[in-house]
């Protein structure tokens, strides 16, 4: 069944023969090509274009693709302008309409597609009417969230950081002739920050996300009445807070730095990076969340049974070499014990704040979306402010030389790769250049640091330090899951008001009132309801919250993976979720 909604009207047809002839007639009705487009938005344009990739004759230096899978604008020599809507507003298509549709909305689930259908199977209305609702309600939500950001419907913006890429341009002066003193500054940190290959490479080899984990000593076991606590805005609160960022130039460290000068360096406003070689590296006994990532490390010498766990190293080998930041050194020293600790390579500059204009920029949209939380009839507004809060560490955190994919009349094919110190000079010229990666990898750095300081609150220490038991369950990034609230929370909150009276020294101002005029710090650490819980690792969970089962897994519906479920007791190692129950 194939459906266009074409200024309200709703055309469909059941083969592609007839399809075929709808794009004809639509090219020539509307007198297409040349100037004259027409934009397609569709919510997955990547199944789309396994259709229609033999028919439309594309042009290449216009279209736009994240990988050969995921094509995400493409322009037709017919005049078509198809985009995908997905990859432009980030949202399930129930949520976008849910959220943005001002008068159609997308219909219950009533399709079974386990079902097999053939072009000429007949179908219900009822079908069709759902079908039609999904055309209807896409194109009534796409409007009203283009003019909420201040876009036109034939504006630019391919994907969901499209948007804040552009409001942060205008705020740093980007094209702007006159610059105000905070935007020169801004430039000339970029100027300092500028990269070299070997440098770059540095960066993609200690970049790493946020740390997600299980305590391996309480996987499988269901668990009763677990507390959950929630930094408040972990990355915004990182940028904001934290003097801890690369803003000088890069320089060399020699070669055999000992970890003593580096502690040294970091101590005194020096930001320190390098390649850390480790021999017979072993974790200390009772520690829940290993920090040394096997996919991060390289094993220089040792071959037998290495022990991990879910992916974290534990013992096993005789020499790796692992890439840090010098602020991580202080977690790998309190989690192993090793022969040597040596340098191989390494940079290090100054280190302060990110610029103002980031900070303020952070801090405009959380005081919005603070302002903006449970007022009735702002649901849209808070909810922009809330993803433009969120999205600045993913501008920073993008990584410049990438796979640029290029979209032919064959296929999506991989554009030969350009030299890196080339595209590096090139990039660092060019407007394409605002921020700074390194600012990308020391925010998930910051955060991993800030939990790592929650996980350890709830460890148990004998009068030496040493770890004699735990009371961590679970962490994801930004929140903690773990037993005995009694205990561990008076230590959470504890370790919340060391926190927040370092963050205050930032110089700016951190807590702003909600509607209630309730303050709500950046950076605090929240307490979310109590519940049961059980795990089996790193993004595998269910829990039970006020009577309701949920569960967290890769591809399964949070509500339809707890309704397959049906109890915390079912939920065991081997259960199935069908595609057909999970609508995936």
């Amino acid at each position: 069944l194939f459906q266009w909604n074409i200024y309200g009207s709703v055309i469909m047809c059941r083969t592609y023969k007839e399809a075929v002839q709808i794009f004809a007639w639509l090219s020539e009705y509307f007198r297409l090509g040349g100037n004259r487009k027409m934009i397609i938005f569709d919510h997955n344009l990547s199944y789309e274009y396994g259709f229609w990739k033999d028919l439309w004759k594309v042009i290449p230096d216009r279209c736009f693709a994240l990988d050969d899978h995921h094509p995400v604008t493409i322009y037709t020599e017919d005049g078509f302008v198809f985009r995908d809507s997905y990859k432009m507003t980030n949202m399930s298509l129930e949520t976008l309409t849910k959220d943005w549709s001002r008068k159609w909305k997308k219909d219950k689930e009533i399709m079974d597609y386990s079902e097999l259908r053939t072009p000429y199977t007949e179908l219900p209305d009822n079908v069709y009417t759902y079908s039609a609702l999904d055309v209807l309600s896409l194109s009534d939500a796409i409007e009203p969230f283009l003019e909420a950001r201040n876009e036109k419907i034939w504006t630019k913006c391919p994907t969901s950081t499209s948007f804040i890429r552009k409001d942060l341009k205008k705020e740093i002066g980007i094209g702007v002739k006159n610059r105000t003193p905070q935007q020169h500054n801004y430039f000339k940190v970029l100027e300092w920050q500028k990269i070299d290959a070997d440098i770059y490479k540095m960066l993609m080899r200690l970049a790493r996300g946020g740390n997600t984990h299980a305590n391996r000593a309480i996987t499988g076991e269901l668990l009763r009445n677990v507390c959950h606590f929630d930094i408040t805005s972990s990355y915004p609160a990182q940028m904001v807070c934290y003097p801890e960022y690369p803003i000088g130039e890069w320089l060399d460290l020699e070669p055999g730095t000992e970890m003593e000068t580096i502690e040294l360096f970091e101590r005194n406003g020096l930001c320190t990076m390098f390649d850390l070689v480790l021999d017979a590296p072993r974790l200390k006994k009772g520690v829940p969340v290993p920090y040394i990532s096997t996919s991060k490390m390289t094993i220089l010498k040792g071959s037998g049974m290495i022990a991990t766990d879910n992916g974290r190293y534990m013992d096993g080998l005789d020499r790796i070499r692992i890439t840090i930041f010098g602020m991580e050194w202080p977690i790998i020293k309190a989690q192993y014990n090793f022969d040597d600790a040596v340098i191989l390579r390494g940079y290090f500059c100054r280190k302060g704040y990110l610029p103002d204009i980031i900070r303020n920029f952070v801090l405009k949209f959380y005081a919005k979306k603070t302002e903006l939380k449970n007022v009735q009839g702002q649901e849209i507004e808070y909810m922009l402010n809330k993803i433009g809060c969120n999205s600045i560490f993913g501008l920073c955190y993008t990584n410049p030389y990438r796979d640029l994919w290029q979209i032919t009349q064959e296929g999506i094919i991989l554009k030969d790769p350009e030299d890196l110190s080339e595209f590096l000079e090139k990039y660092q010229k060019s407007i394409s250049y605002f921020t700074c990666y390194s600012w990308g990898c020391a925010v998930a750095c910051l955060g991993r640091i800030f939990l790592q300081r929650m996980i350890d609150a709830c460890n148990i220490y004998d009068d030496e330090g040493n770890i004699i038991g735990s009371d961590f369950c679970y962490c994801d990034t930004d929140s903690i899951i773990a037993l005995h609230p009694e205990v561990v929370r008076p230590k959470i909150r504890a370790l919340e008001e060391e926190i927040k009276a370092f963050q205050r020294q930032c110089g700016l101002e951190l807590t702003y009132y909600d509607i209630k005029g309730r303050p709500h710090e950046l950076g605090g650490i929240d307490e979310e309801p109590m519940c049961d819980f059980r795990t089996y690792g790193a993004k595998k969970y269910a829990t039970v919250e006020d009577g309701e089962l949920k569960c967290t897994i890769a591809g399964v519906p949070k509500k339809a993976g707890g309704r397959i479920i049906g109890s915390l007791e079912n939920f065991k190692l081997g259960i199935n979720f069908k595609g057909s129950e999970t609508g995936k």
